[in-house]
């Protein structure tokens, strides 16, 4: 018997396996044929029954079955878990050993599986029933999708979604991290195979520029070394004003905050990186009701403060840019903070003014640039200073080679002069700067000297300072050395030696860090001075154990001859749905730290518990917690607190404090419930408790948040405990935009660096470049200079341009329905306006899709037009598309000049072009002129037939042969494992084989028996890798929006549910165009198709199709858009 080729490229395990099933077609023992995860012995022989089998996900497997000897015909069925396949159905025993092929899906769960076949043999005997293990191997993963992008305003805050999907086949705990200024809430998240689940990342805009990032991280349990990723991209600042030219952009910011007593605080609590839960030791000390502080007996009964800023900012002309600022704040003491800055940048001149301290403060500030020289100077007023105040002004002088002259005086009771010369300028690595000044203040003279030293290379920053004041008698010196990279090794040090009035001080200090991955990390700090001497010595390590996590994280410190340091342990261990944390604390700081506690989360449910004592008081907190993000939600504290021994505090009687004396136990019991939904949240609180030296008392209160508008924010809360009631009012109001700056603004900073390009647009209707009486204005899109210009209902437009020649140029939304002619380039001289008249045609284009008769495209074909204004022809592109444009209105005749020799030519398709169908589509197909081959031999009278087009890689192929006069059995040879036909009446044999992934073309061989007599054919089985096992095709590829399409696929491979999926994640389901037939041979690839609204936003969009809810194929149209 002739062994199978073994195809390649193949795996270890396909090849053991073919290996196995070859010897044992071959008539060898049973007992020599020993591969790993398939080892048979006497009593697996008796019972049937194999050792488990490891797989991986998308495998096909060949399994080798122990039946009783002698030959004999099995219908073979299994129990298989979902989504498996078995590919056999009936199977002949060879020396006690039937086959059985399956497919294990891409998709399938990992961990063992029970599979259970049963073979039915002759009547008379009894089904074999065979169990199996297979255990599926772990293959993790996930996917993070975030918004792609963002605008906020300037200290904006704004929460957004994330969706978390485990795209592996297992269950597996995420944790999640954020790297930007926000948050993601949970930060923990278990989802099995194929759940989706959402997080909420809160963003507060905080940093400098017009951009910031968010990526969201998430890191694998099962596979620690699996991260996955998302980025936001978010733009700071107003929106662009719909308009060109100069733009000034506004905005403020207003945060006023009222409350009636003070103690009343809006808490914010998070998390590090150690898991945690309120309650636990070392986690947030605050539970989510967020108990009340003590009622401060002293305090004013009204308090406001809060932060007010503005701003306004961009161009002032095309020469010149602006900057005014203006930032104010009440702290809760009463003191008024605030700060103001103006600039203006025109040319090589820049203008700066500055003040603070309610204008008690300002300064005047100017830099001009010519040539090689740098002038600036400055005047300031300090009206703080003794005397009524103080005037200074101060100028320098720069040259590029690094040679300054500064001078300065202050008028004044404290007045002075400087006059100095300085030099700096960068020599390779170093960068050394020196300034010496000839000082005088009071009638004495004195010397000053500033020294610095800067050095960097691929490893190390280092920096020197040297000052020197002889006025003074002060001078001092510093070094600092830092490496330049943080993992796995960082170093710093940096010394310090000064000396005022003759009184010498020193310190040194330095650091260390090593982190080698991000699951262990260690710091190193220590200094040592004229005060005192300071270590530090801190780790935090990560183990996997199982599938849990376990944190150690560590501290040891000394400072001024006090010592102490702690140690905690963490645990987050999976559990069902659910985390289970535990965690404890041992340290001592001047006396012995202790702590333990645990918890469970399970999505937005979580509870807590835990202790935590030193000598002074033990803490015993229990929380618990059901926050979903929006909906109703709860949650519920006690807190208890146990002075130590010897502990005093305040005595009270009644409301009045009555002295001191031993600290009392506290004890705290409050719950909330709340509601939120989206945009606004509301929660009462209710309690019973003990607070400082107050005496038991309820407490009872609500808080309301609602984002009124986008720009709008009020918070409102208010609690009352025994006599005392305090309220809190806060809100934030950021408005922001922008507004084309005033022309008397533009002209005052140099006008405009433009010229204008009037564009009148018209519609050509006798084709002569010439606007006729009753010719009307065309209302279309043009590109000039790579910028969009719209023109209206009486085709006017125009835009400013920098001097020069311009094309002017169709928008490409507009291709298909309008057309103009070569027009020269235009010349657009600066400050002045030209007109262009741009005669414009209606017209029309014809599109669509060639394909043959078994649905696949029909690339580089001539496709051809014939009309009024005679033909036009376009090839078809390797998807099988064509689009022919710029058609005048009128009857058209569609064409294919096909190659007669390969397909039967169709005839010609009429179709109209007018203004309400301006984009018609046609689609094409050719009938295949070749059919399909049949094979016919004499001896057994084999005929077999094979398809004659090429099939590709994992596609179904169908097997049918007649035999005459009839026979046993008929096998399929050449394709792997040999595969045996099913009998319809002994004549006809039919069957449906997979080929395997990789396979070339090869020739088969069809093998039939009867008894003693036997016969083969051989016939060659073509298969072109290039072909897809499923395709998906859109048409028409260019559309209107919202245009109905038609969306069809050719599916090779087996596929039981296919879909397609949008941009947006709608499916949309696929039918078949005819339902399969029931005979073998007429199986193949099988077609689909559905209708489909394209995009209502014009651009390229792309659809995916979905087979079994695997990603298989992609497929892109374009949306025309219309003015």
């Amino acid at each position: 018997m002739r062994v199978p080729p073994l195809p390649s490229p193949m795996s270890a395990p396909a090849a053991r396996t073919l290996l196995l099933t070859a010897l044992l077609a071959a008539g060898l023992p049973a007992a020599v044929v020993q591969t790993p995860g398939v080892c048979w012995g006497a009593a697996q022989a008796q019972a049937g029954a194999a050792a488990p089998r490891a797989a991986e996900p998308g495998e096909f497997l060949v399994l080798p079955l122990r039946v009783p000897p002698g030959p004999a015909s099995y219908a073979v069925s299994a129990t298989l878990p979902a989504g498996w396949a078995l590919l056999t159905q009936e199977a002949t025993a060879e020396n006690g050993t039937v086959v059985v092929a399956l497919n294990v899906p891409d998709d399938a769960v990992a961990g063992p599986q029970d599979l259970s076949f049963t073979l039915r043999g002759p009547q008379g005997t009894s089904p074999l029933t065979l169990p199996l293990t297979v255990n599926v191997a772990a293959h993790p993963d996930f996917v993070l999708v975030l918004p792609p992008s963002d605008r906020l305003r300037p200290g904006e805050q704004r929460r957004y979604t994330a969706s978390v999907t485990n795209t592996g086949n297992v269950r597996d705990t995420l944790r999640l991290r954020v790297e930007g200024s926000a948050t993601v809430t949970p930060a923990l998240l278990t989802l099995a195979p194929g759940e989706r689940a959402e997080v909420q990342v809160s963003y507060v805009q905080q940093s400098q520029g017009n951009a910031d990032t968010l990526r969201l991280i998430g890191v694998s349990s099962v596979d620690p070394h699996l991260e996955r990723d998302s980025l936001l991209v978010l733009s700071i600042g107003s929106s662009v004003a719909n308009f060109s030219g100069p733009q000034l952009a506004w905005s403020v910011s207003l945060a006023p905050q009222v409350a009636w007593n003070t103690g009343l605080k809006f808490r914010e609590t998070g998390t590090g990186q150690v898991p945690t839960l309120p309650g636990l030791p070392g986690g947030s000390d605050t539970p989510g009701t967020a108990t009340p502080a003590p009622l401060d007996q002293t305090a004013s009964a009204w308090a406001w403060g809060g932060a007010f800023s503005a701003s306004l900012a961009g161009d002032l002309s095309d020469y010149a840019r602006g900057l005014l600022s203006y930032t104010v704040a009440r702290q809760e003491d009463g003191q008024l903070v605030d700060s103001g800055v103006a600039q203006v940048n025109w040319g090589n001149l820049t203008v700066t003014g500055r003040s603070s301290d309610a204008f008690r403060r300002v300064g005047l500030e100017a830099d001009y640039e010519r040539g090689a020289y740098t002038y600036s100077a400055g005047l300031y007023r300090d009206a703080r200073a003794e005397g009524g105040g103080a005037f200074s002004v101060a100028g320098r002088l720069r040259h590029t080679s690094g040679i300054s002259l500064t001078a300065s005086h202050t008028f004044g009771v404290a007045g002075g002069s400087a006059l100095g010369v300085g030099w700096t300028r960068r020599l390779g690595a170093f960068t050394p700067s020196v300034e010496v000044e000839a000082l005088t203040s009071g009638g004495r003279w004195g010397l000053g000297l500033r020294e610095r030293l800067d050095y960097e290379n691929r490893v190390l920053l280092a920096q020197q300072t040297y000052r020197y004041d002889s006025l003074n008698r002060s001078q001092q010196l510093d070094v600092r050395v830092t490496s330049r990279q943080l993992a796995p090794f960082g170093v710093s040090g940096g010394l310090s030696v000064s000396s005022t009035g003759g009184v010498w001080r020193y310190a040194l200090s330095t650091a260390a860090t090593y982190r080698p991955d991000s699951t262990f990390g260690v710091t190193l700090q220590a200094s040592y001075g004229s005060d005192l001497f300071a270590a530090q010595l801190s780790a935090l390590k990560e183990w996997r154990w199982g599938t849990a996590d376990i944190f150690l994280d560590g501290q040891l410190d000394y400072q001024g001859g006090r010592a102490g340091g702690s140690v905690q342990a963490t645990g987050v261990i999976p559990a069902g749905a659910g985390l289970v944390l535990v965690k404890g604390t041992l340290g001592y700081r001047d006396g012995l730290l202790y702590g333990a506690g645990a918890g469970y989360t399970r999505g937005a449910f979580s509870v807590a518990g835990g202790l935590q004592g030193s000598l002074e008081k033990t803490r015993l907190t229990l929380s618990a917690a059901y926050q979903p993000l929006r909906g109703l939600n709860a949650t519920a504290d006690y807190i208890l607190v146990q002075p130590g021994a010897g502990q005093t505090g305040p005595v009270q009687t009644g409301s009045v404090p009555t002295g001191s004396g031993p600290a009392q136990r506290q004890q705290n019991l409050y719950a909330s419930v709340g509601y939120s939904q989206g945009r606004w949240a509301a929660s009462v609180l209710a309690g019973y408790g003990t607070t400082g030296s107050q005496a038991p008392a309820f407490t009872y209160g609500a808080r309301v948040t609602g984002q009124v508008l986008p720009t709008l924010q009020l918070t409102a809360q208010a609690e009352r405990t025994a006599d005392r009631t305090r309220v809190a009012l806060r809100g934030t109001f950021t408005p922001s935009g922008a507004f084309k700056t005033p022309g008397g603004i533009v002209n005052l900073f140099g006008g405009r660096n433009a010229g204008t390009l009037r564009l009148l647009a018209f519609l050509d209707r006798n084709k002569n470049g010439v606007q006729d009486a009753g010719e009307p204005g065309a209302a279309t899109r043009f590109l000039v200079g790579g910028q969009d210009v719209s023109t209206n209902t009486v085709g006017e437009g125009s835009v400013l341009l920098a001097p020069g020649a311009y094309n002017v140029e169709l928008g490409g939304e507009v291709l298909a329905q309008y057309l103009i002619p070569n027009l020269p380039a235009v010349t657009v001289p600066l400050r002045q306006t030209v007109t262009v008249k741009v005669p414009v045609r209606e017209v029309g284009s014809v599109q669509g899709q060639l394909t043959d008769d078994a649905g696949r495209p029909v690339a580089a074909t001539p496709v051809q037009v014939t009309g009024p204004e005679g033909t036009a022809s376009a090839l078809t592109d390797m998807g099988g598309y064509y689009r022919i444009g710029g058609l005048d209105f009128g009857t058209y005749s569609l064409s294919v000049q096909a190659d007669p020799a390969l397909y039967r030519v169709p005839e010609a398709v009429q179709f109209m072009l007018d203004a309400a169908h301006p984009l018609p589509t046609q689609d094409l197909k050719l009938t295949s002129a070749a059919t399909f081959t049949e094979l016919k031999v004499s001896d057994l009278h084999l005929d077999v037939t094979l398809p004659q087009e090429p099939l590709p890689p994992g596609a179904a192929l169908p097997v049918r042969v007649t035999v005459e006069p009839a026979a046993d059995t008929v096998r399929l040879e050449g394709l792997g494992d040999p595969a045996n036909l099913t009998s319809q009446d002994g004549k006809l044999w039919i069957a449906t084989v997979l080929i395997p992934p990789g396979q070339q073309t090869t020739e088969v061989q069809l093998v039939a028996q009867r008894g003693t007599q036997s016969g083969s054919e051989r016939a060659l089985l073509l298969i072109d890798p290039a072909l897809p096992a499923a395709s998906l095709q859109v048409a028409p590829y260019n559309a209107l929006p919202s245009q109905v399409m038609t969306l069809r696929t050719v599916l090779y491979a087996p596929g039981t549910r296919l879909e397609v999926r949008d941009e947006t994640g709608q499916l949309t389901p696929l039918q078949p165009t005819a339902p399969q037939g029931a005979d073998p041979s007429t199986a193949g690839p099988r077609e689909y198709t559905a209708q489909f609204a394209a995009h209502a936003a014009p651009g390229r969009h792309t659809l995916t199709l979905l087979v079994d809810g695997q990603p298989r194929a992609e497929a892109e149209y374009l949306v025309l858009g219309r003015p």
